[in-house]
């Protein structure tokens, strides 16, 4: 099943590794992953990152992201942000 992950974290050293790690770890596989400046702050930026794995582990990778130190929130973006035909490009 695909998830949709939407991450907002303070731009630091080795952190898109950090997280491309967690996801991996809890066995998804990560399909696509953009990054781009959230707000005015140059200090913080936004990954959407997509997903294939298990919907059971889905709020685990959620909550593993979450307790990693740069992020400031971690949103599971489900149909109701995201309609099938905008998921699948």
């Amino acid at each position: 099943m695909q998830h949709t992950f939407s991450i907002i974290y303070a731009k630091k050293a080795g952190i898109l590794i950090r997280l491309a790690l967690v996801v991996e770890r809890q066995g998804h596989t990560i399909e696509s992953m953009s990054t781009h400046p959230y707000g005015r702050n140059p200090m913080y930026w936004e990954m959407v990152i997509t997903t294939r794995g298990d919907l059971a582990k889905r709020e685990q990778v959620k909550r593993q992201l979450t307790k990693l130190i740069d992020i400031c929130e971690v949103q599971v973006l489900n149909e109701a942000y995201c309609p099938n035909n905008l998921i699948n490009l």
